[in-house]
């Protein structure tokens, strides 16, 4: 019974119990009446793009990331498994230098992680080995490879191996010998020379010279550059948020929302992402309002955008007409 008077308050859209100060509901990702934001910093963490790939949470401030359980048991068990395609299957574990990547063709609308895989995935620059992201996120070898071996099987990372310094290098065959440019001496036995004549015979004139041509050397053609490789929008935005270029990485976020296939559900993630994790609250108001716009029937991104409103008059004192934007009252 007092487990239940602790969670007394429910959610008006989907009905789920919440805890009294529950910020918003993670089923429906509904902003609550009453929400209140504290004034947290902003975090030295890359959260921004973690938040926006991890399952909602109810609570307005940041939870700590722990291993999950199952992790921690695929890490123990022996990471190989047979499969019909060997591209989803790590047989062999990566190495150390190896560089995890992120898909180029991944849409956005695609994800389905947990709170773990988020936050390992929001490491992954393009640049960063594998054991510089180990250690960035600070688990084990063998979680690691867990890790890695789940995102490679749900096909949103690739493994690119880095050869090692030095490796193919082709050892230059020694130069051969020049050649000689005299005859050989033809020397007849000994028992086959006659007596020398009176006079004798002039010795035949030399063969002339061929003629020499002059052929104008060519030059081989270098090879074409290669086409630089594709980069996922989501890898471009990772790069930046963790060079601390957060506007730009949400410049490329805004993007790559507006070419996915569905993008009203990820405008109204990114509003309340960047509402918790940055108190953008211009920035949130505008990608909910693009939310309401492109699904007008939809009640919770109605209901978003006018909570937005409001936290945002309270925030910055500065009241705003929803029905009439730009206008100021």
């Amino acid at each position: 019974m007092v487990a239940d008077m602790a969670v007394v308050n429910r959610c008006p859209q989907c009905k789920r119990k919440l805890a009294l100060d529950a910020f918003q509901c993670p089923d429906c990702e509904l902003i609550l009446e009453g929400a209140v934001l504290g004034e947290e910093e902003h975090s030295k963490e890359h959260t921004l793009i973690r938040s926006l790939l991890a399952p909602p949470q109810e609570s307005s401030s940041r939870t700590a990331i722990n291993v999950p359980e199952d992790l921690v048991a695929a890490a123990r068990a022996t990471i190989r498994r047979a499969a019909p395609e060997r591209t989803t299957v790590m047989s062999f574990l990566a190495a150390s230098t190896d560089v995890p990547t992120l898909d180029p063709s991944l849409d956005l609308t695609e994800f389905s992680l947990s709170d773990f895989e988020a936050f390992v995935l929001s490491a992954m620059d393009g640049q960063s080995n594998v054991d510089t992201i180990r250690q960035l996120v600070g688990i084990s070898r063998q979680e690691m490879q867990a890790v890695l071996q789940a995102l490679v099987d749900k096909k949103l990372v690739q493994i690119r191996e880095v050869e090692a310094k030095g490796k193919g290098e082709t050892k230059r065959a020694a130069p051969a010998d020049p050649v000689s440019d005299e005859l050989p001496v033809f020397k007849a036995p000994a028992e086959a020379i006659r007596p020398a004549m009176d006079k004798p015979r002039a010795p035949p004139p030399p063969p002339a010279p061929p003629p020499v041509v002059h052929t104008p050397r060519v030059r081989p053609m270098p090879p074409p550059p290669k086409p630089p490789a594709a980069v996922s929008p989501l890898q471009r935005a990772i790069e930046l948020e963790k060079a601390g270029d957060i506007d730009r990485a949400i410049e490329v976020l805004e993007r790559a929302v507006a070419k996915s296939r569905d993008p009203a559900p990820l405008y109204n993630r990114l509003g309340i992402v960047l509402l918790k994790e940055r108190r953008d609250f211009a920035r949130a108001e505008k990608y909910l309002e693009k939310a309401r716009e492109l699904d007008p029937d939809n009640s919770v991104y109605e209901q978003n955008y006018f909570r937005i409103v409001a936290l945002n008059a309270a925030h910055t004192g500065v009241r705003t007409n929803p029905l009439k934007p730009g206008r100021r009252t």
